[in-house]
């Protein structure tokens, strides 16, 4: 009841940018990186995400993460 009912996945051949875009859209702080295996190779962090792309990119990123979500959680 406490987790998101499905978690958000990019590929670790993904663009950086694409990774952002998955973020924002589902207003995630994370999101797993799987392999060409469909094994989880990682975790891509909001702060992985500032660090490689430019501040005004990643700023607009982390914005969008931060917005009030308007979805109910087991938390609210």
């Amino acid at each position: 009841d406490a987790m998101t009912p499905a978690a958000v996945a990019v590929s670790q051949e993904a663009e950086i940018e694409d990774a952002a875009r998955a973020m924002q859209k589902n207003r995630l702080r994370r999101v797993v990186v799987i392999g060409g295996d469909g094994s989880c190779v990682g975790m891509l962090a909001l702060a992985d995400i500032a660090d490689a792309l430019p501040e005004r990119q990643s700023a607009g990123v982390l914005k969008q993460v931060s917005r009030p979500n308007p979805r109910p959680t087991a938390f609210t």
